[in-house]
């Protein structure tokens, strides 16, 4: 398999545009190698990358996750059993029966 590609192939790679690809690699996004006026990219480090941010975004999504768990179960704690009430309900055995 080929080790260096050309933009258009690291883009196809990425899955990302040739426009977001050449912006990646000259902002320093992904390790990238400028020849002349182009980029050239090893696939391996694309793919490192890839894994990299995978798993750095995947931590990001578990403490986001586990942090409005916890702040859940605390408003939970802070209401006690369902929503507050505002007054006491009114407590009907205390009018007489229009009945009667």
């Amino acid at each position: 398999m080929k080790e260096t590609l050309d933009t258009v192939e690291a883009a196809e790679l990425m899955r990302v545009s040739l426009g977001k690809m050449t912006e990646l690699a000259r902002t320093g996004e992904v390790p990238a190698v400028m020849l002349g006026t182009h980029y050239l990219f090893l696939r391996d480090e694309l793919l490192e990358y890839l894994r990299t941010r995978a798993k750095e975004e995947q931590r990001l999504r578990r403490e986001m996750a586990d942090a409005a768990r916890r702040m859940g179960d605390q408003a939970a704690e802070k209401r006690g059993r369902g929503r507050p009430r505002r007054r006491p309900p009114i407590d009907l055995r205390a009018y007489p029966d229009p009945a009667d």
